[in-house]
């Protein structure tokens, strides 16, 4: 199995280091750690391209990682990277 380190995560997936340890803090990405650094699976790195992606269509941090903690936490038995994500309306301010 392929690692991704953190400057492959945001090189490949363009997010931010502030992104990657806020969804790290929250619990939505548990990755392990080899020689004080993170290791991402392949999945991680698709979650993160996910969240990027509403990050781009102008979705704020907090609201992206708050939204993948509660997707995660319905327990469908479904990795977060097997459900389609995005931003339908501009219902918030």
């Amino acid at each position: 199995m392929q690692a991704f380190t953190l400057r492959d995560v945001q090189t490949l997936a363009g997010i931010s280091r502030s992104m990657v340890n806020a969804m790290v803090a929250s619990g939505i990405v548990t990755p392990p750690r080899a020689r004080n650094q993170y290791r991402f699976s392949f999945q991680d790195l698709l979650l993160f391209r996910t969240a990027q992606s509403l990050r781009a269509a102008n979705v704020p941090t907090r609201r992206v990682v708050r939204s993948l903690k509660k997707l995660d936490a319905l327990g469908t038995g479904r990795p977060l990277t097997g459900i389609r994500i995005t931003r339908l309306a501009d219902w918030w301010p």
